[in-house]
C-alpha cells in the first residue's frame, strides 16, 4: 500500500513530525514506521523515509469500457423474408374482403332494375306501336266492309292475328330496349362502382359499404333524363 513520505530532517522528533501532519498521537506513525524507527521511538535519524499514517493512496478503479455488440447485417435472405412477411399480411387483409362481383353479381344488381326498365322502355315504345296498330285496323276493317257481307266471323279472326303480331313486335322491340338500358346501366353504374370497390380492396382497404347499394331507376333517369324516358304503361292490347 502506498503511502506519502517524510523525510527526516535534522532536530525532528516523531512529536514534531506527527504535529506537522496534524495526526493526533505520534504513537500512529511509530507504529507505521517501526520497522525504520526501531525498538526505541525517542531515536531517529536525519535521512530516514517515513510513511505519514492516514495518507494510503486509494487504487483507482479502471472502468472498461462495454464490449461492443458486433451489428449484425441483414442478409438477403432476411431482408426477403420481411417483404414476404409483409405480403403475406397484405395477401390475407385482401382475402378477407370480398371483390365487388361477389358480394353484388351482375345478374343480381340487373334484376333489381327490371321492372322499372321494362315500364321506361313500354312508355317509349307503345305511343307509336298503338298508332300503327290502329292504322292497320282501320285498313283492314275497311277492307272487309268493302268486301261484302257474310265475312264477319273471318274479320274477327284477322283482327286476334293483327293483334298477335302487334304484340310480338312490342315484345321485341321490348327485349331491344332492355338490352340497350343493360348495356347502360353496367357502364354507367356497375362499372365505376365495380372497379372503385376492388382498387381500393387491393390497397387492402375495407371498400365503402355504400357501393353495395343497388342504384334505383330514378338514379338512372335523373342523370340521363334525355336519353331515357320512365313510365307506367302495361300493355295496350292486353292489359
Amino acid at each position: 500500500m502506498a503511502y506519502q513520505t517524510y523525510r527526516v530532517q535534522p532536530g525532528d522528533s516523531l512529536s514534531k513530525i506527527a504535529q506537522k501532519f496534524g495526526l493526533s498521537s505520534w504513537q500512529d506513525l511509530y507504529n507505521l514506521n517501526k520497522s525504520i524507527v526501531g525498538a526505541n521511538p525517542n531515536l531517529i535519524y536525519s535521512g530516514q523515509v517515513l510513511n505519514i499514517p492516514g495518507t494510503e493512496a486509494t487504487p483507482t478503479t479502471t472502468v472498461s469500457a462495454p464490449t461492443p455488440v458486433p451489428t449484425q447485417q441483414p442478409t438477403a435472405q432476411s431482408i426477403a423474408e420481411q417483404y414476404t412477411k409483409a405480403l403475406q399480411e397484405q395477401a390475407n387483409k385482401i382475402a378477407a374482403i370480398p371483390t365487388f362481383q361477389q358480394a353484388l353479381p351482375f345478374e343480381k344488381a340487373w334484376q333489381g332494375m327490371i321492372p322499372q326498365a321494362t315500364s321506361a322502355a313500354a312508355s317509349q315504345i307503345d305511343p307509336e306501336l298503338m298508332r300503327n296498330y290502329r292504322g292497320q285496323y282501320l285498313d283492314y276493317m275497311t277492307g272487309m266492309a268493302s268486301s261484302g257481307g257474310g265475312r264477319f266471323g273471318r274479320g274477327l279472326a284477322g283482327v286476334g292475328d293483327l293483334k298477335a303480331a302487334t304484340e310480338r313486335s312490342r315484345n321485341a322491340q321490348l327485349q331491344d330496349w332492355l338490352s340497350q338500358y343493360q348495356q347502360g346501366y353496367r357502364s354507367l353504374f356497375y362499372d365505376p362502382a365495380r372497379e372503385a370497390w376492388d382498387t381500393s380492396r387491393t390497397q387492402g382497404k375495407a371498400p365503402d359499404q355504400g357501393l353495395t347499394k343497388i342504384p334505383t331507376w330514378e338514379d338512372l333517369y335523373t342523370k340521363y333524363q334525355n336519353v331515357y324516358g320512365v313510365g307506367e304503361t302495361p300493355s295496350p292490347l292486353y292489359g
